[in-house]
């Protein structure tokens, strides 16, 4: 028996020998062989490396009595998928305004080096507002002071997928804009168009 049932990269292999004895009452030694996809690969009861996604890996056991009898028994396993990983999200800017717009960064890996597609499902309050490989949200379109936006994040390496959802962000308030200020100095000083005549 290899347990894992399903094996991914990531696993541990460990072969386990059971009922194994003898009639006569002669000790017995017991010997392992793994191989993978033919290639042998180790002789302990465990193996920790050396697959990938697709290999099939092999474990032979011999159990020989003192008489120098040997009987052998093998079980194999399909090394399979092993599902990405979105890891973390990072939003900018953080300090989000109603005319910004905010970018999703996800971390994403795969340890079987596939490639993986990635995509955004941006909300706001609560609302999937654009769904898709873009990896940017326009405030102008989208969302306005107050609101609450966050983005969740799906890798897919077309045998399985992995999704996070981010931080959540409220769009705080925008400044109003200042006006245009001048001091001029002087008491002949006419709106534009007039002209200051002699007299006053």
């Amino acid at each position: 028996v290899i347990p894992p049932e399903a094996p991914t990269l990531t696993d541990a292999l460990v072969c386990t020998a059971s009922g194994v004895g003898d009639p006569d009452g002669e000790d017995v030694t017991v010997g392992y062989e793994w191989d993978i996809d033919g290639v042998p690969a180790g002789t302990t009861t465990e193996l920790s490396s050396g697959y990938a996604k697709g290999d099939s890996v092999t474990c032979r056991v011999a159990a020989t009595d003192a008489s120098d009898a040997t009987t052998t028994a093998s079980a194999s396993v399909t090394i399979g998928n092993t599902r990405p990983n979105v890891s973390d999200i990072a939003l900018t800017p953080a300090a989000l305004y109603t005319n910004d717009t905010l970018t999703a960064t996800p971390t994403v890996s795969d340890a079987d080096s596939d490639p993986v597609t990635v995509t955004y499902a941006f909300s706001v309050n609560g609302d999937v507002v654009q769904d898709g490989p873009i990896h940017t949200l326009s405030g102008v379109l989208h969302f306005d002071k107050h609101d609450t936006v966050s983005v969740e994040v799906t890798a897919d390496d077309g045998d399985g997928i992995d999704t996070r959802t981010s931080d959540t962000l409220t769009v705080r308030n925008t400044l109003p804009t200042a006006a245009d200020i001048s001091i001029i100095a002087g008491g002949d000083v006419c709106p534009a168009g007039w002209e200051v005549m002699a007299d006053g």
